[in-house]
């Protein structure tokens, strides 16, 4: 794959296994023949890691490809939208995972590392940016900015761990009430929580 382009991570070489024990349908779904510039097949493994070569020769993984979900009776590859949103000018890396509210509901919640460059990531580019690849149910509801993403002990991203934060909180808006006379600033003085600036009380 060319740099930056995300893709899955394959592996291969002398010390490649021969397959899994006993189990011949996942070692002819995972261990697949590829020709490289039209040379004879080679055997590869196909990890099921996401991920893309970096400039500076690094791997950079996004999680797995089998991380697939059904939400609202539709099945999402969390993948396929990790590798959009990674895309994204300014994002580093990002992770994606449904969270529940606490009514059980799941949304998509894509938490997104801003990349060296210090490009701020506004959630309805992101957004945008998202809708333009993938269809409608796939674009996450909520965007989180993080430094780091939680890892396993071993290094992975803990997806687990992304969902047990649950659903983001909004920021709740203050809608402002503009008063066209004397009961309308009591009414909005009202919704305020406060109380208006009133004239001489009527008598």
């Amino acid at each position: 794959m060319p740099i930056g382009v995300t893709g899955e991570l394959c592996i291969g070489g002398d010390g490649l296994a021969s397959g899994y024990f006993d189990r011949l349908d996942l070692t002819e779904k995972a261990f697949v023949p590829v020709s490289f510039n039209g040379g004879p097949p080679k055997r590869l493994y196909k990890t099921g890691d996401i991920g893309r070569r970096l400039a500076d020769g690094s791997l950079q993984l996004h999680g797995r490809r089998d991380q697939q979900i059904k939400l609202r009776g539709f099945r999402i590859e969390l993948g396929e939208i990790e590798a959009v949103v990674s895309k994204t000018p300014g994002v580093r890396q990002c992770a994606v995972v449904a969270a529940e509210n606490k009514k059980g509901d799941q949304s998509l919640v894509c938490y997104v590392i801003p990349d060296a460059s210090g490009t701020e990531l506004v959630s309805a580019e992101l957004s945008a940016h998202a809708k333009a690849s993938l269809p409608g149910y796939m674009v996450p509801s909520f965007w989180v900015t993080e430094k780091e993403l939680p890892q396993t002990p071993n290094g992975k991203l803990d997806r687990k761990s992304l969902q047990q934060r649950g659903v983001p909180q909004r920021e709740a808006q203050v809608i402002r009430i503009k008063a066209a006379n004397r009961y309308g600033r009591e009414v909005a003085g009202d919704l305020a929580g406060r109380d208006a600036p009133l004239g001489d009380e009527r008598r």
